[in-house]
């Protein structure tokens, strides 16, 4: 998805840090664990916040959540299509914009920073 992603960009360049990757990784799974699809984890703490207190949230960027398909085409269409998806997908301008991706059983978290 990382590089289907970096592909419709065409400027994301920047490697995503660890925390980026790993809090996208949590949520993806929480979400998977909790059969819901949304921004708020299942303990009530918002994706955003978490990341602040790891210390790693970016002033700029957006994050997307998205569940129940795990075909990197269909989601990154439905993304496409819809307007404030696209809006996070083309996120950036410079080659040290990033994109840090998790993934469970059909649930996605989609940061660009």
């Amino acid at each position: 998805m990382a590089n289907a992603i970096k592909n419709y960009n065409g400027q994301l360049g920047g490697q995503p840090g660890q925390t980026a990757i790993g809090l996208a990784q949590w949520h993806a799974r929480d979400m998977n664990s909790h059969d819901y699809v949304g921004l708020v984890g299942s303990d009530g703490v918002g994706f955003l916040q978490r990341w602040a207190c790891s210390g790693g949230a970016p002033q700029d960027g957006g994050v997307i959540a998205v569940g129940q398909s795990s075909d990197v085409n269909a989601v990154l269409n439905f993304l496409k299509s819809d307007p404030s998806a696209n809006k996070v997908l083309t996120l950036g301008g410079s080659a040290n914009t990033r994109v840090a991706v998790g993934y469970a059983n059909g649930f996605w978290l989609i940061i660009v920073y």
